[in-house]
């Protein structure tokens, strides 16, 4: 049961004209943002976020920066990066995102590691990434998530559906990465 603001005050405030008048702005206004609290729980679900949400919700976990993605597009990977996230910087967790998007087998060949400093000759720094579909998603999407997935100083080799994806990659250094509309695909 709600309960107006005017009814909760001291009974001279409360017989006051211009004090009802001033109290029930405020329960207008608490009103709308009950009513929005109120649905939360539908917001927060993928499957019922408006299309709007769910793209906001990406961000979250730091796959949002393509404005270019399909609504459904955004729900698969919202979905899979959620489920992911704990993943998240290793071999297994790109290989789970990359294969729930493209619903293919994906190949990644990462001679990296960690060892003790003298054991191992320093590699190339360089990774191979093998999808075997596209999933329907665009050469531009899997450059721009791949630059943002791995390290700044990794070079990768990007192989979509048996054909080699060749970016034209900006010079990286430190935080920086291309934008989306800086590759092309």
């Amino acid at each position: 049961m709600r309960v107006h603001l005017a009814d909760q005050l001291p009974s001279v405030l409360a017989s006051d004209p211009f004090v009802r008048s001033l109290t029930s702005v405020f329960d207008h206004v608490n009103d709308s943002v009950l009513a929005h609290a109120d649905g939360i729980e539908w917001l927060a679900d993928i499957a019922l976020a408006p299309d709007d949400m769910v793209r906001w919700m990406t961000t979250w976990l730091g796959v949002g920066w393509d404005e270019a993605i399909l609504p459904a597009k955004a729900h698969t990977l919202l979905r899979s990066a959620g489920a992911t996230y704990a993943a998240r910087g290793t071999k297994r967790g790109l290989e789970r995102l990359l294969r729930d998007l493209v619903e293919a087998d994906v190949t990644i060949v990462d001679p990296g590691g960690a060892y003790p400093e003298g054991t191992v000759e320093p590699n190339d720094k360089s990774v191979g990434v093998v999808l075997g579909s596209s999933g329907g998603w665009s050469d531009r999407f899997f450059v721009a998530l791949l630059d943002h997935e791995l390290p700044a100083d990794v070079r990768y080799t990007l192989v979509v559906e048996k054909r080699t994806v060749v970016p034209d990659r900006l010079e990286r250094g430190g935080w920086h990465r291309p934008a989306p509309t800086d590759v092309e695909g």
